[in-house]
């Protein structure tokens, strides 16, 4: 996590504000199947079910993902269609 903020600082990431526009944002998604629930850091991202434009490609890349919590991701993209780029 400290190394991908600090790549979103190098290219002027700031955090002024929970959700501010950004230039880059990088998220962690998944780290093999460790679940993880800490103040800076949890696994798996805790929205990554109700995005489509990152569960698409996610799932282009493995088709059978599954995450800790959330089962076969595949199963999650009937509830994020309408929203699919």
């Amino acid at each position: 996590l400290d190394g991908l903020q600090t790549i979103e600082r190098a290219h002027g990431r700031q955090r002024p504000y929970r959700n501010a526009p950004r230039p880059l944002d990088l998220d962690i998604l998944l780290y093999a199947e460790l679940p993880l629930q800490t103040p800076r850091l949890s696994l798996p991202h805790p929205r990554l079910q109700q995005r489509a434009f990152v569960l698409l490609p996610l799932l282009e890349l493995a088709p059978a993902l599954q995450a800790p919590g959330l089962g076969v991701l595949a199963a999650w993209l009937p509830q994020v269609a309408a929203h699919a780029p």
